[in-house]
């Protein structure tokens, strides 16, 4: 059972990958982009946020296959869903 701290922190660490995923995104760091994608991937289905995995996924998807011009597009879709979440 997820408990309201646990969300709490899930919320808290979302926030920080996303601070991060744009900092990569920014500075064009792939690698990085790639690994907090992953991060994110591996954590939102199982607090009850599909799409955030969804996305994750797709990003570094993107990411492995060299297609930056997507990356941009679905790198934004991610930290706008991010966004959306409690602070």
């Amino acid at each position: 059972m997820i408990t309201d701290d646990l969300m709490v922190e899930f919320y808290q660490t979302v926030q920080q990958y996303g601070e991060e995923l744009s900092a990569a995104f920014s500075s064009k760091d792939w690698e990085q982009v790639h690994k907090v994608s992953h991060n994110i991937k591996g954590c939102g289905a199982p607090f009850g946020h599909p799409r955030l995995s969804e996305l994750g996924a797709m990003v570094c998807e993107r990411v492995d296959e060299g297609e930056q011009d997507s990356v941009v597009v679905v790198v934004g879709e991610l930290l706008a869903e991010i966004n959306g979440f409690p602070a």
